[in-house]
């Protein structure tokens, strides 16, 4: 007697990854979901039932359509993981029509994994026509697990199940997720109480044999110590240092209670976290999309405003990068986005859209919103909002919603020009490039200024003097600054050759910004030029922010480049937004924001470690030294150099052949290990060694930006940093006393890296702000030196004690 199948659901998918890695794991959750008892549609169900998934369930037929079409009029639903690769498979849209028209649209459930439903939703789902033979776009029910890789859509899964099996069992997702929730309580009440149990058993038990259950004890704590000790490293790596702060000074709790236990990789996990140089990444924004853009801090500098897929405000925590929300889209994209003075309201404007809205700056709800034609920009002064728009500025009331027009501009253009000085309580207007005048108010006493212009002439850029007494203009070919008052002007300057091209220069203090060029305020002097367009005054007065870093202020030169691209920077100038190359936002620790220090006049001593070498022969080998490999003659454009560690024991010889040579001579006179790493073609490029005190590591730095140590010993490698391939020109490197981090120096980019031998972490990264003499690291204290030719020198703060570094993190909290 043939039995019939039945299955409570029919997935259909695309057998490709991710679709049906994606399909495995719901095959999975919904077979093994225990049913609620209140939720079973018949007595002793427990679990949902079969559900059918090609892959595993079709067998080997001639008729594979007839096998389909057997399984869909057997599942009760239909279960579409939906992607733009799901639109290209006329199997899988033949399935949801077939099952359609066999039992409706109402029991197809939607899975979406990528793209927009626009993209990834078969038209059948997306429209409907209705008993008046209209067609219109509705949407289907949808688990959305969309996510940056396969690992994100899987771990969003885990939730994003209960919206397909609500259905399924006539319940509503936020109910079916609760009961879970208290499901997973009550598992976890059962089994603690059951540990509680297991524990009275045990102590009654230590009563007989206290010494092993404290032994058990002492084990667990060491374990313990130890995974807090390694969670710590890997939330450094991961950009996560609050939360390795955390986990190294748990650690170091526990290691109280073991008389000191893993006391030293605490201390160095621990100084990981917490050390800051120049761009330390402090923390990742949790981005939901990748289109965002118009990034600002919080006036406390404690959270980020961010616009996410353009058009949707959200704010993130800046210490740590977690999405605390994410505001309703505004029509079109955002083009204006701040906060008030307090950090409790958020204004986002989108200008092509005619929206303004104000939002709370904790929840991200709107409390009011407007239509104004036009707006560009919109600045708080205490409670009262300005926009400048298409004809002037106006003025905003929330609490009425009343929009009343205080200064009109005589001609209207939505490309107008309006510059914000809210610290000093100015705002500018103007319409651009055939603008007749220009607007300035005085937002404290509501006083205007207005200076004619001559509408003929092409206006390239303006800017206001920090006291809103002044503008300079850029026209054509002629650089002026003019009186407000009076309408006198007070310089101008005439360049060699005109631009058409519009500007956005800035006034900052004494000096005007326009692009790349620098001038005087007070006489329009040219007093430098940039190498790259500048954006803004950094918080340390001797530094300019510029598109590719930072830039010195007393002559323009590159002080040192962004990691990544410049988005914004806070308020306390202590930290700035930078986009990486792989499309990651990090948190970054400024310059002179971190853990490094100036000495005016360095007294101390660095650290150095003879490396004897050999004065060249004719073979470039000791007389007794054998290589019984026969290595091939190898060609570098580095010069071939012999070193000898400390005590005479090991001897490596670099660019000679196609391997680095080390010998072992308490071993013999035959080579001992060759190393690889360092060769290109034929030869090997490593530009510079240097050994350990003890004489135990040699770390080797290439010319192609290797970087690795070696345990002379046994040959091994130790660590090796490889995201420095030809990123870098590496020409030395050098450990400090103890061996436990090692200085690369890198003159071509005018860094000095420094890491940690034990852990890989890059600790430091210091740019020199004069010519260096020497670096290292300091005998006394540990710190890494850059000692410059004037005696003064930068130190990058390297804690050399648990009680020094717990004192530093205590601090920083």
């Amino acid at each position: 007697m043939e039995t019939t199948l039945h299955y409570t659901a029919f997935i259909s998918y695309r057998h490709l990854s991710p679709d049906q890695e994606v399909a495995a794991r719901l095959h999975r959750h919904i077979e093994t979901f225990p049913v609620p008892v209140s939720l079973r549609q018949s007595p002793g169900q427990k679990s949902m039932g079969k559900v059918f998934r090609d892959r595993e369930e079709l067998p080997l037929s001639a008729d594979l359509g007839g096998n389909i079409e057997d399984a869909l009029l057997a599942s009760d639903w239909l279960i579409c993981i939906c992607s733009p690769r799901y639109l290209e498979s006329r199997w899988c849209l033949r399935e949801l029509e077939f099952f359609m028209e066999k039992k409706g649209r109402e029991r197809v459930l939607v899975v979406l994994l990528e793209g927009t439903p626009e993209e990834s939703f078969p038209p059948l789902l997306r429209f409907v026509t209705g008993e008046d033979g209209n067609v219109r776009e509705t949407e289907p029910l949808a688990a959305d697990v969309r996510g940056r890789d396969l690992r994100e859509s899987l771990k969003k899964l885990k939730t994003e199940q209960y919206r397909i099996l609500a259905p399924m069992l006539g319940a509503g997702f936020d109910d079916l997720f609760q009961r879970q929730k208290r499901r997973r309580f009550r598992q976890m009440a059962t089994a603690v109480s059951a540990a509680f149990l297991l524990l009275g058993a045990f102590l009654v038990y230590a009563l007989i044999q206290n010494a092993r259950i404290e032994a058990q004890r002492r084990a667990a704590a060491r374990n313990e110590c130890d995974l807090l000790i390694e969670k710590s490293i890997y939330y450094t790596a991961e950009n996560r240092r609050k939360e390795a702060e955390e986990k190294a000074l748990e650690a170091l709790k526990v290691s109280d209670s073991l008389s000191g236990y893993g006391r030293d990789r605490i201390r160095d996990a621990l100084a990981s976290a917490v050390y800051k140089g120049d761009f330390t990444p402090e923390s990742s924004l949790q981005l939901p999309s990748r289109e965002c853009g118009l990034y600002s801090f919080s006036p406390d500098d404690s959270r980020i405003l961010a616009s996410v897929s353009y058009s949707s405000p959200a704010l993130f925590d800046a210490d740590t990068g977690e999405l605390l929300w994410v505001g309703s889209p505004m029509t079109d994209r955002i083009t204006s986005l701040h906060f008030n003075q307090e950090g409790s309201k958020i204004v986002a404007v989108s200008q092509f859209a005619h929206q303004v809205r104000l939002l709370d700056g904790e929840t991200g709800e709107i409390l009011q919103e407007t239509e104004v034609p036009f707006v560009k920009e919109a600045v708080f002064a205490g409670e009262k909002l300005y926009l400048a728009g298409e004809t002037g500025i106006s003025l905003w009331d929330p609490d009425t919603g009343a929009v009343s027009q205080i200064l009109s501009g005589e001609t209207g253009s939505q490309d107008a020009v309006v510059i914000k000085r809210e610290e000093e309580g100015f705002l500018g207007w103007g319409s651009f490039p055939f603008g007749s005048e220009f607007l300035v108010l005085d937002l404290n006493s509501g006083e205007e200024k207005r200076l004619p212009l001559d509408g003929m002439q092409i206006v390239n850029g303006i800017a206001l003097s920090p006291d809103g007494e002044k503008i300079f203009l850029h026209r054509f070919a002629t650089l002026q600054v003019i009186s407000l008052s009076d309408q006198t002007v007070l310089w101008e300057r005439t360049l060699g050759e005109g631009t058409l091209d519009l500007t956005s220069p800035k006034w900052e203090g004494e000096k005007i910004y326009e692009g790349t060029f620098v001038y005087r305020a007070e006489d329009g002097e040219l007093l430098y030029e940039l190498a790259s367009p500048f954006l803004e005054l950094c918080r340390d007065p001797r530094y300019l922010v510029c598109e590719d870093g930072l830039y010195r202020e007393e002559d323009g030169s590159l002080y040192c480049a962004f990691p990544g691209s410049f988005l914004a920077a806070d308020f306390g100038g202590e930290h700035v937004l930078i986009r990486t190359e792989e499309e990651e936002t990090l948190k970054e620790c400024v310059p002179g924001g971190g853990s490094q220090y100036r000495m005016e006049k360095y007294e101390g001593k660095l650290v150095q470690v003879e490396d004897w070498t050999e004065p060249k022969t004719e073979d470039g080998l000791f007389p007794e030294l054998t290589d019984p490999y026969q290595d091939l003659p190898g060609s570098s454009y580095l010069e071939r150099r012999m070193y000898v560690s400390p005590g005479g024991r090991f001897v490596l010889l670099l660019n000679d052949g196609t391997y680095i040579k080390l010998w072992d001579l308490e071993k013999g006179e035959s080579l001992a290990y060759r190393i690889y790493e360092f060769t290109s073609g034929d030869g090997v490029y490593a530009a510079g060694c240097g050994f350990s005190p003890d004489g135990r590591l040699a770390a080797i730095a290439g010319g192609y930006g290797n970087l690795a140590v070696y345990d002379l010993e046994s040959g091994r490698i130790l660590r090796a940093w490889t995201e420095l391939y030809q990123k870098k020109a590496l020409s030395d490197v050098k450990f400090n006393g103890d061996g436990s981090c090692i200085m690369a120096a890198d003159f071509q980019e005018g860094e000095f890296l420094i890491y940690s031998v034990e852990t890989g972490i890059l600790l430091y990264q210091m740019h020199p702000e004069k010519k260096v003499e020497d670096w290292g690291f300091d005998q006394e204290t540990g710190d890494g030196i850059l000692l410059y030719e004037d005696g003064s020198c930068l130190a990058a703060d390297l804690f050399t004690s648990m009680e020094e570094v717990e004192r530093y993190a205590q601090k920083e909290r």
